[in-house]
């Protein structure tokens, strides 16, 4: 049976190999597209939906995207615009709908005085006009057209001017609006730069307002995630003047919140918000004073709430789990109570069933346990206890250099404080992982560190078998 179906369909086993490929470009691309939210383009729609003009307002809407608006209408609508107060509101907001059209955003920057009276309205003492004005600077912002957003840097001045306005609403338009903005060159970040873009983004961080922080991780993660962002934008981040201005303080209680929210499963959506608020956290963690001195934490809350957001986000959004893990491991850095706090309340296991998650997640996660054994005989025994060497025995047989070469300097770390490692780890096919790794140019370092320690406790006992 067997070798007729075999003679019968010899394509088989290639067609299997072409779903396999397919299946994993489907995978990649899911991926990408999930990574890909944290610099995609938002558009608040509902936002700008918001005091609309009832029944007129939506024959408005449906008339925009039925009709295609030239150069002549456009130019009509612009006149109109430059009329009394009262008159301005039904052709703005005409124009707001008509700009949800890609062609119509083209046209209307190229026609003359647009911006320039957009602007203006942007500007003028009229809050209904101005917040309408808002709303289609924030349909131009989420065009992928680069004369577009070019079109849109004389409000920028005023887009940041703006972020301490008159309203929670007009903020949240603002930030996402920048946000958007910030995508889509490299000139349009730098001229933001000169405009102080980054200690106005520092004041909105002292906002009470959820929608507020939201909006701020937004717009800060697009600059920070752009390619110059290393030289150009980070260095003018000051991590020790938002550490004196008690920012860290004002994270901690916010991730745990929502930390509860998620527990609760009351609010599922928040990992755009997360994520950066995160990232900022784990950074400013990292800083060392002059005296060598870390940020202090005090409460142990927080290593419950990125536990939390671990478990929760591990398979739809593999990303934040790098974030928490980075936060986690600068909290455990050469920090006794941290780490002891993580054993004491029972996180390793839950460490150790990532192991096996990705690459990324496994070295970060190696890293952590690297801090945990760093801090000597106690806290080795803690690991060997929990089972660590199991869990790190399929990482010791990995042919991939950094996965391997991380792993035995773990393991070279338990040697020297936990000397009962080594008959646990030499009794379970020891030799032969060592005798796997030891032509590896690359890990001859770590293999002679590890047979080293290894020679040094059977001293005195039978010799060790050779590896030669």
């Amino acid at each position: 049976m067997w070798r007729r179906r075999k003679q019968r369909d010899t394509s088989v086993p290639v067609l299997e190999e072409l779903r396999a490929q397919w299946r994993e470009r489907e995978t990649a691309l899911r991926k990408a597209r999930r990574e890909e939210q944290l610099i995609s383009k938002r558009l608040l729609r509902d936002l700008t939906e918001e005091g609309a003009h009832g029944s007129d307002d939506h024959m408005l809407e449906e008339n925009a995207q039925s009709h295609f608006m030239s150069v002549e209408q456009i130019a009509k609508l612009i006149e109109d615009l430059q009329r009394e107060p009262e008159q301005m509101i039904t052709p703005l907001t005409a124009l707001r709908h008509s700009l949800r059209r890609n062609d119509v955003r083209l046209m209307f920057t190229r026609v003359e005085d647009s911006m320039r009276v957009l602007v203006a309205l942007f500007t003028c003492p009229f809050t209904d006009i101005q917040m309408e004005a808002a709303r289609c600077l924030h349909e131009l912002s989420h065009s992928n057209e680069l004369q577009v957003s070019m079109a849109c840097l004389p409000a920028t001045p005023y887009l940041l001017t703006y972020l301490s306005g008159y309203s929670q609403q007009f903020t949240v338009l603002c930030l996402y609006t920048l946000g958007n903005l910030i995508v889509d060159s490299e000139e349009v970040r730098n001229r933001l730069l000169l405009q102080g873009v980054i200690p106005t983004f520092a004041k909105c961080t002292q906002s009470p307002h959820m929608d507020v922080q939201e909006a701020l991780g937004y717009a800060f993660s697009q600059l920070l995630q752009s390619k110059e962002a290393p030289e150009k934008i980070i260095p003018h981040v000051n991590n020790a003047l938002l550490i004196s201005q008690g920012l860290v303080s004002k994270l901690v209680p916010f991730l745990i919140e929502k930390a509860a929210l998620i527990t609760k499963q009351e609010s599922l959506d928040l990992e755009l918000l997360i994520c950066p608020v995160i990232r900022c956290l784990g950074n400013l963690l990292g800083e060392v004073d002059s005296s060598g001195t870390k940020v202090e934490v005090q409460d142990g809350r927080l290593l419950i709430a990125l536990f939390v957001f671990i478990q929760h986000f591990k398979d739809e959004h593999p990303f934040m789990v790098r974030e928490c893990l980075w936060a986690v491991n600068n909290l455990t850095v050469q920090d006794p109570v941290w780490t002891s706090a993580l054993l004491n309340v029972n996180l390793l296991p839950a460490l150790l069933q990532l192991l096996a998650h990705s690459k990324d997640v496994f070295l970060m996660i190696a890293t952590i346990l690297h801090n945990i054994a760093d801090l000597g005989l106690g806290y080795c025994q803690q690991l060997r206890e929990k089972g660590v060497l199991p869990c790190l025995t399929p990482a010791l047989r990995d042919d991939d250099i950094q996965v391997a070469r991380i792993s035995l300097e773990l393991l070279n770390k338990l040697l020297t404080y936990c000397p009962d490692v080594a008959g646990d780890f030499f009794h379970n096919s020891g030799l032969q992982i060592i005798e796997l790794h030891k032509d590896k140019p690359d890990l001859q370092q770590q293999v002679q560190a590890v047979w080293n320690k290894y020679q040094e406790l059977i001293k005195g006992t039978s010799g060790p078998p050779s590896m030669d």
